[in-house]
C-alpha cells in the first residue's frame, strides 16, 4: 500500500553484471489500487570458453479492492533469455568405451561457434477472490502464457573417443512455440456439525496447449573434432524444414476435498479428482497421435491420528493419474499417462514449540506407463528421450529430523531409501 522501491547493481567473476529496479505503491488517494513495476537486465560470461548470455525482464502487476471484501488481481511479465555458444545436454562424464571417467574440464566449452538458444516467454494473468464471510471464499484465476524457444545446437551430449583423441557430438536444430490457457476456480470455507470445526474445498480447473511447429533434419547430425585442437570452429551442417509439428492439449477437471474432524485425536481427509484429458501429437499427419481419456477418477484418502501435543500418525491412500507434457519417445510421440496408486505410513512429531521436527514414513508406490529415460538417444527435438516402464513397484522409507539448534540457526537432515523394480523384479 505504501511507496517503496529498491534499486541494486552487481558485477562479478567473468563479465557478469546486472541491474535491477524494482518500485510499488498505492495510485490512488486511499490505495484501493495498487501497483508494482521490476524491470531488470543483465549479461555475462560464464567458467565456459566462449559463452555468453543475457536475459531481460520487465514485471507489472496491479490489484484492484473492487469492495471490502472483493479483490481484483492483474499481473503481466515478459522475459528474454539468449545464450550463445551453450551446449544444451552438457558432456558424457565418461569415455565412448564407458570404462574411464574423461578428462573435461571446468572450462571445456563442446559448443560450436554456430550454437545459440533464444527464448522469450510473456504471461498475463487475472484473479478474482471474493469473501463472503470469515469462514467461506471463492477464488477464480485465468493466466495465458506464449513461449517461444528456438535452438541451434552443435556438439551436445559430447563423448570422448579414447581410441581416436576425438570428440563426438550430435548437432541439431528445433523451435518450440506453445500458447497456454489456464484457469482456476474453487471456493473453500469452514462448517461444524455435531460441535466440531470441518473444511470443504470444491472447484474446477483445467489448461489447454497449442503448438505449431516447424521439424527440422541436420546433416550431418554427429560432428567429430580433434580434442586438443578444438576450439567451436568447425563447419555448420545443412538444415533443412522437413515438415510441421501440431500438439493441441486439453485437460479440464472437477475436485472436492473435505477434511473431518471426527474426534479430537483423529481426522479424516478424502476427496477426489475426475479429469478428462485428451491430446492429438502431429496433427494432420500421417503419425498423428492421439490420446483421449475421459472421466478419470482420481481419489485420495488419509487419516490422522493425534498420539498427544508431540506426536501424530498418519496413514494416506491416493491414485495417480499423470499425463506428461515433455516426456516424449524416440519418435518424438508423448508417453501415456502415468497412472497406479501410492500407500503411506508415517510418525511426525514436535517439541519444543516447533523448535525440534520430525518425521518417518514408508510409502509403497505402483505405477504403469513411468517413464524411464533412454540413456543413448534423443528426441527429434533433441530432448531426452524416455521409454515406459509397466509394473513399476517402488518402496522405501523416509527419515527427516530438523530444528532450531541456536536461534536464527536452523539444521535439516534426513535419509530416504528407495528401491525401485520392473515387473520382472529388476
Amino acid at each position: 500500500r505504501d511507496f517503496q522501491g529498491n534499486a541494486k547493481v552487481s558485477y562479478g567473476s567473468w563479465d557478469t553484471y546486472k541491474g535491477t529496479l524494482d518500485i510499488s505503491g498505492g495510485l490512488n488517494e486511499d490505495k484501493s489500487i495498487r501497483g508494482r513495476l521490476v524491470t531488470s537486465y543483465g549479461e555475462g560470461d560464464n567458467q565456459q570458453d566462449r559463452y555468453h548470455q543475457d536475459n531481460s525482464l520487465v514485471y507489472g502487476a496491479l490489484d484492484f479492492d473492487l469492495s471490502d471484501n472483493t479483490l481484483l488481481t492483474t499481473a503481466f511479465s515478459h522475459q528474454k533469455v539468449n545464450a550463445d555458444n551453450v551446449a544444451v545436454h552438457g558432456v558424457v562424464p565418461f569415455y565412448k568405451n564407458g570404462q574411464e571417467q574423461t578428462i573435461f574440464g571446468r572450462h571445456d566449452n563442446p559448443a560450436a561457434n554456430w550454437s545459440y538458444t533464444e527464448t522469450e516467454k510473456t504471461n498475463l494473468l487475472l484473479g478474482l477472490e471474493h469473501y463472503f464471510n470469515d469462514d467461506w471464499k471463492a477464488v477464480a484465476n485465468y493466466s495465458y502464457t506464449k513461449s517461444k524457444s528456438d535452438r541451434l545446437v552443435g556438439l551436445s551430449r559430447t563423448i570422448l573417443n579414447s581410441t581416436t583423441g576425438n570428440i563426438e557430438g550430435i548437432a541439431l536444430r528445433a523451435e518450440d512455440t506453445p500458447d497456454v490457457h489456464s484457469i482456476d476456480l474453487y471456493t473453500t470455507g469452514n462448517f461444524k456439525t455435531f460441535e466440531r470445526d470441518h473444511k470443504l474445498s470444491f472447484g474446477v480447473n483445467g489448461y489447454s496447449v497449442k503448438s505449431d511447429d516447424p521439424s527440422f533434419s541436420v546433416s550431418p547430425s554427429t560432428i567429430t573434432a580433434s580434442y586438443n585442437s578444438y576450439n567451436g570452429n568447425i563447419a555448420k551442417p545443412t538444415i533443412t524444414e522437413t515438415g510441421r509439428t501440431k500438439v493441441d492439449t486439453k485437460e479440464i477437471g472437477a475436485f472436492a476435498a473435505l477434511n473431518l474432524e471426527l474426534s479430537d485425536p483423529l481426522h479424516f481427509i478424502v476427496g477426489s479428482r475426475v479429469t478428462k484429458f485428451e491430446r492429438v501429437n502431429s496433427k494432420g499427419t500421417s503419425a498423428e497421435q492421439e490420446q483421449k481419456y475421459n472421466a478419470e477418477v482420481i481419489p485420495y484418502l488419509g487419516l490422522v491420528y493425534d498420539i498427544n501435543e508431540n506426536l501424530a500418525t498418519y496413514a494416506s491412500y491416493t491414485s495417480i493419474f499423470n499425463p506428461t507434457s515433455v516426456r516424449k519417445d524416440t519418435g518424438g510421440n508423448y508417453l501415456d499417462p502415468e497412472e497406479g496408486n501410492t500407500v503411506e505410513f508415517g510418525l511426525k512429531s514436535e517439541f519444543y514449540d516447533g523448535k525440534l521436527n520430525s518425521s518417518i514414513a514408508y510409502f509403497i508406490t505402483k505405477q504403469d506407463n513411468l517413464a524411464v529415460t533412454d540413456s543413448t538417444n534423443l528426441t527429434p527435438d533433441g530432448s531426452q528421450a524416455y521409454t515406459t516402464a509397466d509394473g513399476a513397484k517402488i518402496k522405501g522409507w523416509d527419515l527427516t529430523i530438523g530444528g532450531e539448534i541456536l536461534p536464527n540457526w536452523d539444521i535439516t537432515g534426513g535419509y530416504t531409501y528407495t528401491k525401485a523394480e520392473d515387473q520382472n523384479g529388476d
